[in-house]
């Protein structure tokens, strides 16, 4: 499974930080393969001949660009054609000092960083904030225009002929010596490639990359779980953008000039072809495609000029039988030789069978299911949890949703309590799931307000509503399927931490919130599936699950759009005690069209049809509501 992060054995240890934390939680949890071929390649700086050593310093360089691309796309899901802007930016950014202020090998290095980082966050800024389609036309764009002015700019630039450098001696400490030296150039350019990789295994498996494969998974989902999703792909936007930099001052300084060229829009096309072979979201995939590349075309194309075409043959075989790379295909393999059947499980009748909503205390009734006794339709108006007190939590006023010509909703005037239990019905098409959306800031109302505890957050972003205290599920199952049940809810509950984008934590090592995850999932009936892919759940664990993750924020209010639906018939009772022992400690808003369910469950019952509210009451009254009989028992009023 691509860049899944598997949670280690020692949950309990605690996190460990600094450069010692960082050595220590990925060299020594390295693949032995990865060990490997770092010792075959130390061991060939000493033998092998100066020409096949100049080939591997052009791999050690491809790879910075390669790991950088695969950040951006394998592990943010940024497809971008524009990074030959940074490449060049980086090649240019360090031979211009030298040449021009004479600046030194490491100043003009950091010059270069420095311009990269600049260039990436300006261009970040924009093309974030499209869609991935735009994303990929704008930075491809972006760089044409670059690419354009630096040909043409020919005494800044050297045009397409370059500008020639010759870096003076480098001096590290007091030694000295010449980066053109290739027993000297060989070791440099392997311990940047080196502590490169050393970096980003370590941030892909920190707080802050767990968080770019949720954005990759399902960006609507995390945007819900309090992440705010913009800031996470700008910063994988600006560390590409610096590490292609990066790649390209070296390559540069390799090559000893740098050229227009360095712009073109073939460098955008290499690391996605890279990526290609050797599988996107694993680091060693990308860099594993640019060796295939780089052999492919320096031996091939001794024998044959036009060596692209059977190279373009070999990209079509790997996306049809190996579409996720070589990397990515060993990967699957061993899955599927290791993982231990996942039966489909039916809905468990154990659900909240411990109950203990964030330290609230065990939920328990004499048959050990939260919340199964009946509740009454005659059950009072706002009657809530007993010695809450009764505040509005949420309230909306006069909402209005237009689609184009067609009216969603119409005048929406919704207040719910603090602790209430308030179920939403009416026909399909009525206006529920979008009353939903409108609360939870996924639509914007054409007019109206929506109160918070008497703060308005009509304009609220949904990361924003959340950390607020609401919480929602979705009317149908929105989760992260390709990742574990476990790394579901984990991404609910680290929002919540001090520091949830941390990049120095190991994401399987933070004991509190690792503690918290199981507790979830133990309460809900899922700790056996614990390690489970949430794609491989039956419908109803999948239900759970979302709730599970929903809980996880440690909401005020909870939203549920038609928990039952899709449930076995047998098993929504089950899911109803889920629904009232929650309501037990949280304020619950609910959509159904069970209509069972709702005089089961509901405190106070709201009616939507055509967009306006018709009714409003207790389930007694709703019941004889001679509106509701028509409009949604298809009684008529004769």
């Amino acid at each position: 499974m691509m860049g899944t992060f598997p949670f280690h054995k020692k949950e309990g240890q605690r996190a460990r930080h600094g450069l010692f934390g960082l050595v220590s939680g990925s060299v020594f949890r390295w693949n032995p393969w990865t060990l490997g071929i770092l010792g075959v390649l130390i061991i060939a700086g000493f033998f092998v001949p100066v020409g096949f050593k100049s080939l591997l310093m052009i791999m050690f360089i491809y790879s910075i660009f390669a790991m950088a691309y695969d950040v951006l796309l394998g592990y943010a899901n940024q497809p971008s054609l524009g990074q030959s802007l940074f490449f060049g930016i980086g090649a240019y950014s360090i031979v211009l000092p030298v040449l021009r202020l004479g600046a030194s090998f490491w100043d003009a290095l950091v010059l270069a960083i420095a311009a990269g980082t600049i260039a990436a966050v300006l261009v970040g800024l924009l093309a974030v904030r499209v869609t991935e389609a735009y994303h990929v036309i704008l930075t491809a764009i972006i760089a044409s225009v670059v690419y354009l002015l630096a040909k043409n700019m020919t005494p800044l630039t050297g045009g397409s002929g370059g500008l020639p450098i010759d870096m003076p001696p480098v001096a590290l400490g007091p030694l000295k010596f010449s980066v053109y030296d290739p027993a000297t150039c060989y070791f440099i350019l392997l311990a940047f490639a080196f502590i490169v990789y050393l970096v980003l295994e370590h941030l892909v498996h920190s707080p802050l990359g767990r968080v770019w494969v949720a954005i990759r998974e399902n960006e609507v989902r995390t945007s819900f779980l309090r992440y705010n999703v913009f800031y996470y792909k700008l910063a994988a936007f600006v560390l590409a953008g610096v590490l292609t930099a990066l790649s390209g001052a070296l390559y540069a300084v390799r090559l000893r000039y740098s050229s227009a060229e360095f712009f073109a829009f073939n460098w955008s096309v290499l690391p996605f072809v890279w990526g290609i072979l050797g599988g996107f979201g694993t680091l060693i995939g990308p860099t594993a495609g640019v060796a295939l590349f780089t052999l492919f075309q320096f031996y091939v194309s001794a024998w044959w000029t036009h060596y692209l075409i059977l190279f373009g043959c070999l990209i079509i075989v790997m996306l049809r039988w190996a579409p996720k790379g070589i990397v990515g295909y060993i990967n699957e393999r061993k899955t599927q030789h290791t993982k231990p059947d996942q039966e489909r499980h039916v809905f468990r009748k154990g659900a909240f069978k411990h109950l203990d909503l964030m330290g609230a205390g065990p939920i328990r009734s004499h048959n050990g299911i939260a919340g199964s006794e009946k509740i009454v339709a005659e059950r009072k108006h706002n009657s809530g949890v007993p010695g809450r007190e009764q505040q509005p939590i949420l309230e909306t006023f006069d909402i209005v949703v237009k689609f184009g010509g067609m009216t969603a909703l119409d005048g929406v005037n919704l207040r719910v309590l603090t602790g209430e239990l308030r179920a939403i019905i009416g026909p399909n098409g009525a206006g529920k799931t979008t009353l939903f959306n409108t609360i939870t800031g996924a639509v914007k109302p054409s007019s109206g307000r929506v109160l918070l505890r008497g703060k308005n957050i009509t304009d609220f972003q949904p990361h924003e509503i959340c950390r607020g205290g609401v919480a929602r599920t979705f009317q149908i199952p929105n989760i992260f399927s390709e990742l574990s049940v476990k790394e579901n809810v984990w991404l609910g509950v680290n929002s919540k931490a001090k520091v949830p984008w941390s990049p120095i934590a190991r994401a399987g090592q933070l004991s509190t919130i690792s503690y918290e995850v199981e507790r979830l999932c133990e309460m809900m009936g899922l700790i056996d599936k614990i390690h489970a892919t949430a794609g491989s759940l039956s419908h109803g664990d999948q239900r759970l699950l979302e709730i599970a993750v929903a809980l996880s924020l440690d909401p005020d209010i909870l939203l549920l759009d038609e928990p039952t639906q899709g449930v076995d018939p047998r098993e929504v009772e089950n899911m109803n005690k889920v629904v009232r022992g929650i309501a037990e400690r949280k304020t619950v808003l609910v959509i159904d069209h069970n209509m069972a369910t709702v005089l089961d469950i509901a405190q106070t019952i709201t009616v939507l049809d055509h967009g306006r509210i018709i009714a409003e009451g207790v389930p007694s009254d709703i019941i004889a509501d001679k509106r509701v009989q028509e409009v949604y028992l298809g009684i008529s009023r004769d």
